[in-house]
């Protein structure tokens, strides 16, 4: 804040009803009257909305001068899959009460899973059943804000943002992490990991428990964050 001499926004945007081109078509609304140069900084899905907003509204860099995107599902995120959301919300239920336990993590909890579980509320409002039922399958398409998000090879926003790649990725940066924890609260996910119904099922490998490690520098499909670039905390809980 000292750098930018209290020049800072924080751009608040709805994560469920509209997707992240969306968001960042409202972003370009709230700052079209200004021309100062801007760096971003987004956080999961916020890293999206801000790649949207660079490669639409700045494509050749002449405002957006940095953004750094810390554990953002740039080439989408197997946890809103379709095919798995049923078993990702079981899951992620037990993620939260073992976060809420957890030594010194309390306060991480509803910032991490604030969109999970308002996830979870409208997919119960809208099958009356909860998680376990195959119509949630079926509901993520009615949900933009998560589909958009969702990694599976037949998303139009994010097929769209991959082909667009970039002109100048130079100017992105990624803070990206693999999850492991031998926190006693956490014994529960080294079971969930042996039957391969956690996420390893969930994610093809490394993850944050929300997002595809490999997804959080992917600007295009051969196109990713360099690892100058790139803040790696590794593995790690």
């Amino acid at each position: 804040i000292k750098v930018y001499d209290g020049n800072v926004y924080a751009f608040d945007h709805p994560t469920l009803s509209v997707g992240p081109m969306f968001n960042a078509m409202d972003l370009q609304r709230e700052i079209a009257g200004s021309t100062a140069k801007l760096d971003l900084v987004g956080h999961s899905r916020g890293g999206l909305v801000a790649r949207w907003w660079c490669e639409v509204f700045d494509p050749h860099a002449e405002r957006c001068e940095q953004v750094v995107v810390a554990g953002s599902p740039l080439e989408g995120t197997g946890l809103a899959s379709p095919a798995q959301l049923r078993e990702t919300l079981n899951c992620l239920t037990q993620i939260s009460a073992a976060i809420t336990t957890a030594a010194g993590w309390v306060g991480m909890a509803v910032p991490m899973f604030g969109f999970v579980q308002a996830v979870l509320k409208v997919v119960t409002s809208l099958t009356g059943l909860g998680s376990r039922t195959p119509v949630i399958d079926g509901v993520v398409a009615m949900i933009p804000g998560l589909f958009a998000m969702s990694r599976v090879g037949n998303n139009p926003e994010l097929l769209r943002l991959l082909d667009i790649g970039s002109g100048s990725a130079d100017r992105y940066h990624a803070i990206i992490s693999d999850f492991q924890s031998n926190e006693p609260a956490w014994k529960f996910w080294n079971l969930y990991r042996v039957l391969d119904t956690g996420a390893d099922a969930l994610f093809p490998g490394a993850n944050d428990l929300v997002v595809d490690t490999r997804s959080m520098v992917q600007l295009g499909h051969q196109l990713k964050i360099a690892d100058e670039r790139t803040l790696d905390f590794g593995t790690n809980d």
